[in-house]
């Protein structure tokens, strides 16, 4: 073939590649804006959270119990106390959640590439690794459920190194590797019950059914491996549970019943409004304009992926139990359309498996449980979006008109990104009221003028404040209670925190931006309970008013 003929061919196929463009625009924009996306992400209380307490733990006594919320994020957590000495660890814990899930998005397009081909992989890397106004900052919030899509990809990745045909399981490094995996796993379940059922779970699924599938020969050891990773997970996540328990570290009790019947039509359709609004198709109310037409797009794009996933999922159970002889690894005689299986189908078949089976049980367990009830709770959802894009990668095949598609709908999800990091939704869009970092900069130079150390204010302004003042000034949470009076915030908390100080003078914060919304948890003032202040002085937003002695002595429940 002459090279007029390879440089045609190669232009003639060289659009399929054109998502890596779009993505490396996106790249470029967030690069430039970086700073003020990870100012307006850790402006949010519930991901500041993560640090914050990290932070401010090494301070408490030994004994003092830690209430770390609905999740006890355990890894994360190890990661803070192990690197708090690090210079720059301000940094290096902002970012460091978001570039695990990016390291694990990588594992996966690996992984996907090894099943299918590197288009596929790079369909996956580029829709969900450029994540948009809702699917970023919580890519960011380790203390919710970053750590379960991390450790979900990780797993789903290892799966296929498992599988491999050419894997040799008469090497000593290859059970080193499964009984490693096992502990990560139970770290991962440890610190987030999520991921038992976005990627444990499937895993149990998936390496069993493809090793009884696949046959004795090459299926035995892909099962033992597959109970040894599952025994040992299990084993290490009560171990690392206990621990925790012995150390006073404590998730709070987060109950889940079955939702009530009425309830299930409302969650099907939340499931869908929440997959769409994190692949950037929120468009219900958006003016009919350019970033209104691009979000109906994205939601589009969402929904003919979400159908494929139905759709794979359906071809999967009936190719499972019609194509093919259960313990040979062969198709039955007879199976229309059946070809000579090729060397990497255990593991593709194995990976879709995975993905189908997270998919499915997350999005049943959303529309099942009592757990949602509001956008806000589409956190629960991320794994479903990988998913989409895997299976969707993955299915397209070499078909021109199906890589086509899904070019098209990668291109629009990520235009749909980085419209939105350009647009600067983060940080505009995103609880516009929480403080920022040169809002707090001002405030902890008024306080450290007055050589007030400890102080207090209502959740949503306590951790980005304290954590914006990197290390100098303690502002710890509380809420409004009944008869105008102060209670200690739910979670997370370190109880100490509440425990009266002799001879110190504290401080109580309010934002005056906050008193209009729900995020004022009803305070809206000094409390008349907390007594009458010495002082009180205003920074930009924040009215702050001093006491001579510790307030919370005067909480309700004190």
């Amino acid at each position: 073939m002459d090279r007029g003929r390879i440089a045609g061919r190669w232009a003639a196929q060289s659009w399929q590649w054109s998502p890596l463009l779009i993505a490396a625009a996106y790249g470029a924009v967030l690069l430039l804006t970086l700073s003020s996306v990870v100012g307006g992400v850790y402006a949010i209380a519930d991901v500041s959270s993560a640090p914050y307490l990290g932070q401010l733990l090494p301070h408490a006594p030994r004994s003092a119990t830690v209430l770390l919320g609905n999740i006890s994020w355990a890894e994360a957590l190890w990661f803070e106390l192990l690197t708090r000495w690090v210079p720059d660890h301000h940094e290096l814990w902002e970012l460091a959640p978001w570039v695990s899930g990016l390291l694990a998005i990588g594992a996966v397009a690996w992984a996907t590439a090894i099943v299918a081909d590197r288009w596929a992989g790079m369909i996956v890397a580029v829709v969900a690794g450029c994540g948009g106004a809702a699917l970023l900052p919580l890519q960011f919030a380790w203390n919710t459920h970053a750590l379960a899509y991390t450790n979900t990809c990780l797993l789903g990745a290892f799966l296929v190194w498992l599988t491999h045909r050419e894997h040799r399981w008469n090497h000593r490094r290859a059970w080193l590797a499964v009984a490693l995996a096992g502990l990560a796993a139970g770290a991962g379940y440890a610190s987030d019950p999520l991921f038992g059922l976005a990627g444990l779970g499937p895993f149990t699924l998936a390496g069993v059914g493809c090793g009884w599938l696949t046959g004795p020969r090459r299926g035995r050891p892909i099962v033992l491996a597959t109970i040894v990773v599952v025994a040992v997970a299990g084993i290490s996540a009560a171990v690392i549970d206990r621990a925790m328990r012995n150390e006073h570290l404590l998730a709070s009790l987060f109950p889940v019943r079955f939702a009530p019947y009425d309830q299930l039509l409302d969650h099907t359709g939340l499931l869908l409004q929440s997959l769409i609004v994190l692949l950037n198709g929120d468009f219900g109310g958006a003016a009919i304009s350019g970033s209104g037409l691009l979000a109906l797009a994205c939601a589009a794009a969402t929904l003919a992926g979400c159908w494929f996933v139905a759709r794979t999922g359906v071809r999967l159970v009936h190719s499972s139990t019609v194509g093919r002889t259960p313990g040979t690894g062969t198709p039955r005689t007879g199976t229309p359309g059946t070809r000579t299986p090729s060397p990497l189908a255990p593991a593709r078949d194995a990976f879709v498996t995975y993905w189908t089976a997270s998919a499915l049980l997350v999005s049943g367990a959303f529309v099942l449980s009592t757990v949602p009830h509001a956008i806000a709770d589409k956190r629960y959802l991320v794994t479903v979006v990988y998913a989409v894009a895997v299976l969707v990668a993955t299915g397209a095949g070499r078909r021109p008109w199906a890589r086509a598609l899904t070019c098209a709908g990668a291109i629009v999800i990520v235009l749909g990104s980085t419209s939105a990091i350009a647009h600067r939704d983060i940080q505009n869009t995103n609880y516009t009221g929480f403080p920022d970092s040169a809002e707090a900069a001002q405030l902890a130079g008024w306080l450290m003028g007055e050589h007030l150390r400890i102080g207090y204010a209502p959740y949503w302004d306590a951790a980005p404040l304290t954590w914006d003042m990197n290390d100098g000034i303690d502002i710890y949470p509380v809420d409004g209670c009944d008869q105008d009076r102060v209670c200690e915030a739910g979670r997370p908390r370190i109880l100490s925190w509440y425990t009266p100080r002799r001879r110190v003078r504290t401080f109580f914060v309010v934002d005056s931006r906050l008193i209009a919304t729900d995020f004022a948890l009803g305070i809206d003032g000094p409390q008349p309970s907390l007594g009458r202040p010495l002082l009180a002085h205003r920074v930009d937003q924040f009215a702050v008013y001093v006491y001579p002695d510790d307030i919370a002595a005067r909480f309700a429940g004190s």
